[in-house]
């Protein structure tokens, strides 16, 4: 009796260890990556690698959120990251492009994010600390990457935004809510971002339909609207996911050019309402997962020719 209590025990004991893992994530999104919408232009490419830290019971972290005080969110993690986001004008041969066209510009940022949850509900609270501008290296960035991929080289660089520090702020909540226990269910979810890169309020839902839903909160981005940390059980899990949200726009530098510097401004006018459609899919097991999400944006701004197509790539590696 006893070597069989003492078997169970070690059984458990490892099961915890086993969910309780760090992973890096790598991810790329670009207009490239889903060819109709391959126009090189407007958002067209994104870069992040981050360390996701293994979950931790009851910590101090939780006070630093809102939700603890209405939900037992017993399980706290946090992530470190270092992203990257270009945008061009839709005239890429342009040296001056027209007042009318997007802005030029590159964001380059690291960001810090805590996270409370328990096994339906996760609320994150983030911070990007980075600049916009020249400093920002996206203009090498994506020459480099078109030099190797003898692709044509946008020409208005030079009337890229100006340099600025970016301090942005992010609170988002997740639930989880089960149609089918671990193979159906919609996620609602929300976001406000306070910053002089971006100020927006967002309301959003996604549909899952697979297996092992209960591993994670869903498929990720590297732009706003979604979770940064994704994976909290080691178990198999396959899924298709779509959804939609739509976002209250305050400020967005990118399109309405310098924020605090005596920079670039731009005369644009932009769409306070913006909605944004995605879908994919995500294999995992272990903490490792792959996925691909497609998402299409609604014009930003008056003058847009179209909206905007976008797919994303990101692989989670655990250990």
């Amino acid at each position: 009796m006893n070597i069989k209590i003492i078997i169970i025990y070690v059984c458990l004991c490892i099961k915890v260890l086993a969910s309780d893992k760090h992973s890096i994530t790598i991810h790329t999104e670009n207009d490239a990556y889903y060819s109709p919408t391959d126009y090189d232009r407007y958002y067209t490419a994104g870069h992040n690698i981050t360390y996701n830290s293994k979950g931790f019971y009851n910590s101090w972290f939780k006070h630093i959120g809102f939700i603890h005080y209405l939900a037992d969110l017993n399980r706290s993690a946090f992530s470190i990251g270092l992203n990257q986001e270009i945008y061009t004008a839709d005239d890429k041969k342009s040296i001056i492009p027209s007042t009318n066209d997007h802005l030029y510009g590159g964001y380059l940022y690291g960001n810090f994010t805590i996270y409370n949850y328990n096994d339906n509900f996760i609320e994150s609270i983030g911070l990007d600390l980075g600049i916009v501008g020249k400093y920002s290296l996206a203009k090498e960035t994506q020459k480099f990457i078109h030099k190797l991929l003898n692709f044509n080289y946008p020409k208005g660089w030079d009337t890229q935004i100006s340099n600025e520090i970016i301090i942005n702020l992010y609170h988002k909540l997740h639930y989880r809510f089960s149609i089918i226990k671990n193979i159906a269910e919609l996620i609602p979810y929300s976001e406000i971002a306070l910053g002089n890169a971006y100020t927006h309020a967002l309301l959003g839902i996604n549909l899952r339909v697979g297996y092992g839903l209960s591993n994670d909160f869903g498929i990720t981005k590297i732009r706003y609207g979604h979770v940064g940390k994704s994976t909290i059980g080691n178990g198999f899990r396959i899924y298709l996911a779509g959804g939609i949200n739509e976002k209250v726009v305050i400020r967005n530098i990118f399109l309405q050019g310098n924020t605090f510097v005596n920079g670039k401004k731009s005369s644009l006018q932009i769409n306070k309402f913006v909605y944004e459609a995605q879908i994919g899919f995500l294999i995992g097991y272990a903490g490792w997962s792959i996925s691909y999400l497609y998402s299409y944006r609604q014009k930003e701004f008056l003058t847009q020719k179209e909206p905007i197509g976008y797919a994303g790539l990101r692989l989670e590696i655990a250990f």
